[in-house]
């Protein structure tokens, strides 16, 4: 091999360790944030289908917070149509706080 080949091999290292000879295949920190952000996301699913009144701050933050990190991995690793996904999962997360939170001004005004 070359000179040059072999530096240029090294010059662009994987961010993960390649699978074989008993070697674990690692994920960067970007992926880790992500699968964080799909946990909330599920979590606040399964919230929302097994309570009978859920908490809209539970539930929309949790889906703020999960489109958030997962909206950071999306960044690194690009996947644009999971990324205008999470753009609209976040909005519509917005909304709904938004609308918790008028909804309790509205109950408390006499």
């Amino acid at each position: 091999m070359e000179r040059g080949a072999r530096e240029s091999s090294r010059a662009s290292p994987s961010p993960t360790p390649r699978k074989g000879r008993g070697r674990a295949v690692l994920m960067d920190v970007y992926s880790i944030v992500g699968f964080v952000g799909m946990a909330c996301i599920i979590g606040a699913y399964a919230y929302l289908t097994s309570s009978k009144a859920p908490n809209p701050y539970i539930l929309h933050g949790t889906n703020l917070m999960g489109a958030a990190l997962l909206t950071v991995s999306l960044l690194v690793h690009t996947n644009w149509p999971s990324l205008v996904l999470e753009g609209f999962w976040a909005a519509i997360a917005i909304w709904g706080i938004a609308k918790a939170i008028r909804e309790k001004k509205g109950a408390q005004q006499p």
